[in-house]
């Protein structure tokens, strides 16, 4: 059971990373919309990875130690420029600063980049396929 619903919570997370991330590189008329709807959804997605993580790595343990360590460290990495990257999103768009929203979108494809690949890691140690 816990199995399958891995499978399901993480094929999902994995395409909606996906798309998000193929958003976040695209040239908009309103690059800070998909932004901020890319930072909203990586916080929910930070927060059901780290669920299946916890169960994994905690509970079951069957998640490798190694994998475990490597989800422990973009945890913290996560939690600290998860909240730098939400104020320059804001004071980007607060200011319409164009090199601001680069670096904001570069920050965002960097997070749910590394948010997907852990992501997949978890649902094939989970599921074993």
């Amino acid at each position: 059971m816990i199995h399958r619903l891995a499978l399901s919570v993480t094929t999902g997370m994995i395409l909606t990373l996906a798309v998000l991330l193929l958003l976040a590189g695209c040239v908009s008329t309103s690059p800070l919309v998909i932004s901020g709807t890319s930072l909203a959804v990586a916080g929910d997605q930070f927060a059901a990875v780290g669920a299946l993580y916890k169960q994994g790595c905690d509970v079951t343990k069957s998640i490798a130690a190694a994998q475990c360590n490597t989800w422990r460290a973009f945890g913290i990495k996560f939690q600290q420029m998860y909240p730098i990257t939400v104020q320059a999103w804001k004071a980007a768009r607060a200011t319409n600063d164009s090199a601001l929203m680069k670096q904001t979108d570069a920050l965002v494809s960097t997070l749910i980049t590394e948010l997907a690949s852990l992501a997949s890691v978890v649902g094939v140690q989970l599921t074993g396929n």
